[in-house]
């Protein structure tokens, strides 16, 4: 396996309920082989919430047009990263999927990791997550100590790989 995108690729999280497929979160992998996670939020595009590993390895979060913040060096995005780059990680109720308001066509996606409406927790504690994460070669997805994965789901033909992991975290 060998990184590098020979096409754009997306990969989207969406959550199934009796009324269809809502989309959660998604990751764009561009041509340069870099990756967008990002959270659609349609009734205020002001947003914009994003987290982007850029070719050379540069992250950085943005949302509602603020400075970037959380900027570090990581490993480059491509068929020598080691072992796990953590791209995104949100917390996810029943509420909260719902009042984004996007449908998820599986036909425009590369792949879609769906969780079962009934998996996710519908108080107002967010005791279920989402991660993104890219691993290399020997790499794992990075979850809480005390997570309990629900379900996880690998992308991507090279290296990176991109996994999405459901997981739940034990409210004390």
């Amino acid at each position: 396996m060998h990184g590098g995108a020979v096409a754009e690729e997306k990969y989207a999280v969406a959550v199934r309920d009796a009324g269809g497929l809502h989309l959660f979160m998604w990751v764009r992998v561009s041509l340069r082989s870099e990756f967008f996670t990002m959270l659609p939020r349609p009734r205020d595009p002001s947003i914009n919430a994003h987290a982007s590993l850029h070719a050379d390895g540069s992250y950085h979060i943005k949302s509602h047009g603020l400075p970037r913040c959380m900027e570090r060096q990581k490993q480059k995005p491509d068929g020598t990263l080691v072992d796990t780059e953590h791209l995104m990680d949100q917390g996810l109720n029943r509420a909260g999927v719902l009042s984004i308001g996007e449908n998820c066509d599986p036909r425009e996606w590369n792949g879609v990791f769906e969780i079962p409406i009934a998996d996710l927790a519908n108080g107002p504690n967010h005791t279920s997550h989402v991660s993104a994460d890219l691993i290399g070669r020997g790499g794992k997805p990075t979850l809480f100590p005390e997570a309990r994965a629900i379900d996880q789901t690998i992308f991507r033909q090279n290296y990176p790989l991109l996994v999405f992991t459901h997981y739940f975290v034990p409210i004390p």
